[in-house]
């Protein structure tokens, strides 16, 4: 275990026992899932109540970690409401005396700790590039696991309405915690949103009882409840130990100037920038026909994203332009600064938070 006493400190900040930690872990089976949302490879599993996540992390993860701890602990001292990951224990295991048999994990809350079903989930980094799940990739989810997979910010279509306290509230913790990544030369994570979809007629009471602390946006079942519509939202930032490290600056190089300029150079010889022309499958009812998609839109708007109507069941979707998404340069690789910044916009504009006074 690194850190003991650090971690100790951070468990009983946010109100986790010893006994009710170890149980958890240690006298009850683990449950394994499936990392659907992410391209890191990590392995996550559930303690058998699921308030607690173990993630594996790598040697560098942990290493960069253990770098932060003390400023990362001073955070949630200051932030008890931070959507940011509550670290509850740092571990490393060794099955044998190889490289490939140790692993490393880290213990956090699980941000979905609720009696209540999340209906849908998202991956939110305010970039645009690659950050749509198809409908045909939605309706084979369904089918195979009967839910939706994670989404991502060009699927994002809900308006939050909170109370004027509440709405200043979340967008001043998410500022505080994005300066705080910046601070630590972080970049390249997301904001996680569970929604749960709210039934006609169907009422909450709230709730603040558990095992555990809960923060000023867990006040209902664990999330936070829209005015308007009733659905409960769950928040929490994710992904936050990736720092703009040499990789990311080669991937920002290499999609930013190289494959954009490349394929702009393409289209400007095909189709002379008019517009680009995809087939694109219904999922509703699999018919497939091609449809035009103007160039100038991605241009001058920065969006990929179209209606389209099926001529056949006349179901109308959003489907995003392949050709223009490589012509998109809103990747999420940026240097620190600039995605705090983008980041902290997109949660403005984009999540759209309304204050109801």
């Amino acid at each position: 275990s690194y850190a003991p006493l650090v971690m100790k400190r951070l468990r009983t900040l946010f109100g986790v026992s010893d006994d009710s930690f170890c149980e958890n872990l240690f006298s009850s089976k683990l449950e394994v899932t499936n990392n659907e949302g992410g391209a890191s490879g990590s392995i996550f599993l559930f303690s058998s109540d699921r308030h607690f996540v173990i993630k594996s992390l790598t040697k560098d993860e942990v290493s960069f970690l253990r770098s932060i701890l003390e400023e990362w602990y001073n955070h949630c001292v200051t932030y008890v409401n931070t959507l940011l990951p509550r670290i509850y224990g740092l571990f490393k295991i060794a099955v044998g005396t190889r490289t490939q048999d140790i692993y490393y994990f880290m213990v956090v809350n699980n941000v979905f700790d609720s009696p209540i079903s999340v209906d849908e989930i998202y991956d939110l980094k305010g970039s645009t590039s690659n950050r749509f799940v198809e409908p045909v990739k939605q309706k084979e989810a369904l089918r195979k696991s009967g839910k939706l997979p994670t989404l991502k910010d060009l699927n994002w279509k809900y308006r939050i309405h909170l109370n004027a306290g509440v709405a200043s509230e979340l967008c001043q913790q998410i500022k505080f915690d994005t300066l705080f990544l910046l601070s630590m030369h972080i970049m390249d994570y997301s904001l996680l949103v569970g929604v749960h979809i709210a039934k006609p007629g169907q009422t909450y009471t709230p709730s603040n009882s558990g095992y555990t602390r809960r923060s000023r946006f867990q006040d209902y079942y664990g999330g936070t409840r829209c005015s308007v519509t009733g659905n409960i939202y769950f928040l929490n930032i994710i992904d936050v130990l990736q720092t703009y490290n040499y990789k990311k600056k080669l991937e920002r190089f290499m999609k930013a100037k190289v494959l954009t300029t490349v394929t702009s150079y393409m289209l400007k010889k095909d189709i002379q920038q008019e517009y680009v022309q995809e087939e694109v499958q219904c999922s509703n009812c699999g018919h497939k026909e091609k449809f035009r998609f103007p160039l100038s839109n991605q241009v001058h708007g920065n969006r990929c994203a179209f209606h389209v109507s099926c001529r056949r069941c006349n179901i109308s979707s959003e489907y995003v332009s392949h050709v223009l998404q490589k012509l998109d340069q809103n990747i999420s690789s940026l240097e620190p600064e600039a995605y705090q910044k983008r980041f902290l916009s997109f949660i403005k504009a984009k999540l759209r938070v309304f204050k109801l006074q």
